[in-house]
């Protein structure tokens, strides 16, 4: 009798121990995904080592078309590193106009320029941006504001992509003062006319305008 008592007391004992456990992964496991809500998910990627591994890390997209990438964009990015642990630097295929650089040069481009910066990965992407951000699992978008015209695109662009993906926040940034004036567009209408460029884009980039359009020029002669 004392025998099979002691036997469920056992069992009791070990149910409730069983259940107390459960209840403590339960309790951790709702944790870790209200956490997650609120943090800025890991980016691991095999490019240039950038926080392959490392948990915690906060990681931004920086999307553009970066035909070709300025100086401004250099700036952005390098203010970013104040916030973000890493900016992962999305080349947009779809541009909705004619590039001056294919995607596999402008992607090439700015490689070059951060070739020494862990922190930077750069990868095409095509279709929506927000489909990009999700198969990333990032939580935010870095943007710049040079005026109000873009302030105002922007503003429309950041609502769309917020109904599209509510969990993604875009942080914009105020562009450096030295380079409110200048653009892509802007610096291929000069670098095609001969005008000097030097110093609003990397240097390397300023070779590479300046041998397509010598290509250019050589194909209308």
């Amino acid at each position: 009798m004392g025998s099979s008592h002691n036997g469920e007391l056992k069992d009791t004992k070990s149910q409730a121990v069983q259940k107390a456990s459960d209840a403590r992964r339960k309790k951790r496991s709702r944790s870790k995904r209200t956490v997650g809500t609120r943090e800025f998910e890991r980016f691991e990627t095999t490019q240039q080592g950038m926080l392959l591994g490392r948990p915690g890390k906060r990681v931004a997209i920086y999307p553009g078309t970066f035909d070709p990438l300025t100086n401004g964009h250099v700036s952005l990015l390098r203010r970013g590193f104040d916030v973000f642990d890493g900016l992962l630097v999305a080349v947009a295929a779809d541009t909705g106009k004619k590039t001056l650089f294919s995607l596999e040069e402008r992607v090439s481009m700015v490689q070059e320029v951060f070739a020494k910066e862990p922190r930077v990965t750069v990868e095409p992407f095509s279709g929506l941006l927000m489909d990009f951000v999700r198969e990333k699992k990032c939580k935010a978008i870095l943007r710049g504001l040079r005026a109000v015209s873009d302030f105002e695109y922007e503003f429309q662009m950041g609502l769309m992509n917020r109904r599209l993906h509510h969990g993604v926040q875009t942080i914009y940034m105020m562009t450096d003062y030295k380079w409110l004036y200048i653009s892509s567009t802007i610096i291929k209408n000069v670098a095609e006319l001969g005008g000097n460029i030097h110093g609003l884009v990397p240097d390397s980039v300023e070779e590479h305008l300046r041998r397509r359009y010598a290509e250019l020029r050589e194909q209308q002669s």
